[in-house]
């Protein structure tokens, strides 16, 4: 008998059982309440024969009649109404009695039915012992319990086959996305093997008239011309042809290094983004930390295209050394396995090092995607070279547009392996404190941020490091880059925290000051970014102005040229200058117009690699006071030049 069919028959023999022990109850009551009547009734009866007791005895006959008396009617009267009572309660007594045998009646029903109810319990248990005992049960039981089973394991397979068709639904929509990209390749191939194609019909033309003497035949005749021609014309042929032909350069060799970890869902679009450019002369290095995703699936894929190898490795400043050392290219770059290169990137790259012999490194603009591929908005941070900026308010190069020749290795050492959140902001940093870098206007890579992000998932950890990267390069113990990296930092961290403690009242109690703290903070970062310096993109320096200039071995003099414009009347100022925390020579006093100003370097300072430059001057001007424009900046003099030279 079956659990369920157990509780059934248990639940009705105990709605029976409560029922009858309510009946026993009421009918106990009912027999208290007849014995109370007729106690009641024989009291009256024993009433009603003390009163006809002492009645006088009346002899009532036709010539003896009287009126009776006061107390005999009183007496009569009294006699009635306990007649009539002793009357009522005989009829309620009776019908008590019904009462009282019907629900005996109803009592032994149900005394009757329960046992047919324990009866019927006692052979249904006895027929579950029987079944349960069943060997055919058991073996159904059983299979019940495998079927379950493999149903479990087939839902996984098909949660597993849901997350891998939505893998590769993302990927093919990424490769949608690069589908413009590619058709635009697709057409600039045809259009180089065009041209190619007419140059080497050129060519073959000159061949014949060089070796015929004669006008030049279509190139559909060309290998039976040659099998027609003598050796020896063929060789005279051939030589006179390569003394006046032009070989195109190739072009440096460019290394890319991608470090990976379990990145299997990225990674082929990085590999993409790379094996596409239009380069031909680029050397890819994949250094993986032995993932156990589908990575080497992917890499495996790709082999021959790429040089890769998979073991442990001490972190991503670790595999990204690692890749550097195994590179032979001139040009060097990293590209992480979630991140990718615009289309032609590389190329403009090497026009740029091939045109500027000097640079020795070369970083563009770029775009924010997020884990779609889909682009959110520039890189908002990018500008001109500064390395003020670079060091004191934060690092605004993108790391995915940046190049560098691998010489400057020989002058610095690779990526500090101890940094893992800042690598590539302290190796710019050390780059541009003894080498020349440049910005070229060229939308160059792709920086894909998503919640599992290293960069969005460092916290206090990510900031401290980056804490002490600043101290080290920088002369000041809480630069502007403190408080910019400092307050989105601690106000995630904070209101992260709160949410998972109070995750009910998270969203009543702190979600509208998360965001006043973010609005806070973004005005103070606004502020400090665009006037810290005291130098801005325009040129413009306010009265308070700082710079980092490179030594370029021996430097004696600061050179600073610039621009007093004349907003107001008699409007002059004068011009200090210090580095290194030293000042430098006199003041001096600039009008309005065009100035060149030099100030000597002390001979003791002269062999320093960075000179920290502060330039004070003591008067300016809003243009809205001399009703020039509504720029509310406080503008001192226009740079147009500033050099340690």
């Amino acid at each position: 008998m079956r659990s369920d069919e157990q509780q059934v028959l248990w639940s009705i023999l105990d709605t029976r059982d409560k029922t009858l022990q309510i009946m026993t109850t009421q009918l106990v009551k009912k027999e208290a309440i007849i014995q109370q009547l007729a106690a009641a009734l024989s009291e009256s009866q024993a009433a009603m024969a003390e009163l006809t007791k002492d009645l006088p005895s009346v002899s009532i006959c036709p010539g003896n009649y009287s009126e009776p008396t006061a107390v005999e009617r009183i007496l009569s009267e009294r006699v009635q109404s306990l007649t009539d009572q002793v009357v009522k309660k005989e009829e309620v007594l009776q019908e008590l009695h019904v009462e009282a045998e019907r629900r005996r009646e109803a009592l032994e029903a149900v005394t009757t039915d329960r046992d047919a109810w324990e009866a019927r319990y006692q052979q249904l248990s006895a027929e579950y012992e029987a079944v349960s005992q069943s060997p055919l049960l058991q073996s159904k039981i059983q299979h019940t319990i495998e079927l379950e089973r493999e149903l479990e394991q087939k839902e996984k397979v098909i949660q597993e086959l849901h997350a891998e068709t939505e893998r590769r639904r993302e990927a093919l929509e990424a490769v949608t996305t690069d589908r413009d990209a590619w058709e635009a390749r697709y057409q600039q191939m045809v259009a180089e093997a065009e041209r190619r194609w007419e140059a080497l019909e050129a060519v073959t033309a000159k061949l014949y008239t060089v070796a015929q003497g004669s006008s030049p035949i279509p190139s559909g005749n060309l290998a039976a011309s040659v099998e027609e021609a003598p050796a020896s014309q063929i060789g005279r042929t051939l030589a006179g042809s390569l003394t006046q032909a032009t070989v195109t350069p190739v072009g440096p060799l460019v290394s890319i290094v991608t470090p990976s970890y379990n990145q299997g869902r990225f990674i082929e679009e990085t590999i993409l983004s790379v094996l596409t450019q239009d380069y031909p002369n680029i050397e890819y290095i994949v250094i993986d930390g032995a993932s156990t995703d589908n990575t080497l699936d992917i890499l495996k894929k790709y082999e021959g295209r790429l040089t890769w190898i998979s073991e442990p490795d001490l972190g991503q400043s670790h595999a990204i050394n690692k890749g550097f050392r195994m590179a032979k290219g001139e040009i060097l770059a990293w590209l992480n396995s979630d991140d990718t290169y615009l289309p032609g990137a590389i190329g403009k790259v090497v026009q740029h090092f091939q045109a500027n012999p000097a640079a020795m490194m070369v970083y563009g603009e770029g775009y924010l995607i997020d884990e779609h591929s889909r682009i959110k908005q520039r890189f908002p941070y990018t500008e001109e070279f500064n390395l003020w900026k670079l060091i004191y308010l934060w690092d605004n190069i993108l790391q995915q547009t940046a190049f560098f020749r691998g010489q400057i290795f020989d002058h610095i050492d690779l990526l500090d392996e101890n940094l893992h959140y800042g690598m590539d902001w302290d190796l710019w940093i050390r780059i541009g404190k003894k080498f020349r870098v440049d910005y070229i206007p060229e939308y160059l890579g792709n920086l894909r941020e998503y919640s599992e992000a290293k960069t969005f998932s460092g916290g206090t950890t990510r900031f401290n490091e980056l804490v002490s990267l600043m101290r080290r390069h920088g002369t000041m113990r809480f630069p502007p880059a403190y408080f910019t990296y400092g307050f989105g930092t601690y106000n995630r961290t904070m209101f992260g925290r709160l949410a998972h403690q109070y995750p009910h009242a998270y969203r009543f109690l702190f979600s509208m000051p998360r965001l006043l703290g973010q609005r806070v903070c973004s005005l103070i970062t606004r502020y400090l970014v665009t006037h810290s310096q005291g130098y801005y993109s325009d040129g413009w320096a306010t009265p308070k102005a700082h710079f980092l200039l490179v030594n370029p071995g021996q430097a004696s003099y600061l050179r600073l040229e610039g621009e007093c414009i004349n907003l107001r009347r008699g409007f002059y100022t004068v011009i200090r200058a210090r580095a290194n925390g030293r000042p430098l020579g006199d003041p001096i006093t600039v009008f309005p117009g065009h100035f060149k100003l030099e100030w000597p370097i002390p001979e003791e300072m002269r062999s320093s690699d960075i000179f920290e430059v502060t330039l004070l001057s003591t008067r300016w001007h809003r243009p809205p006071l001399a009703g020039a424009n509504t720029d509310r900046r406080r503008l001192s003099y226009r740079v147009t030049r500033i050099a340690a030279e």
